[in-house]
């Protein structure tokens, strides 16, 4: 599976931890459909949820700035959290 999106980064990270959705919700107090979210690139979490993710997961956050490459452009309501790698 190749990581192109903040989402394939979560969704891998969460496989190598052997986690399905709902147990990483309820590591971080967040609803599944947040999860769910993520993982398919609709919506990204704020810098709190990025330093939990990277705790829960077990790597850095800028390896979620490194390994976001969104083909898309990103809306501008997320840019203002980190750059993640999104065309203006």
């Amino acid at each position: 599976m190749s990581i192109k999106t903040l989402g394939d980064l979560i969704r891998i990270k969460r496989y190598e931890k052997l986690l399905t959705r709902w147990e990483l919700a309820q590591k971080m107090g967040i609803a599944t459909a947040t999860i769910r979210a993520w993982e398919g690139s609709i919506r990204w979490p704020d810098s709190q949820q990025l330093e939990v993710l990277s705790s829960v997961l077990g790597f850095g956050a800028t390896d979620f700035e490194t390994h976001n490459k969104n083909p898309l452009n990103c809306p501008k309501t997320h840019m203002h959290v980190v750059n993640m790698g999104c065309r203006q």
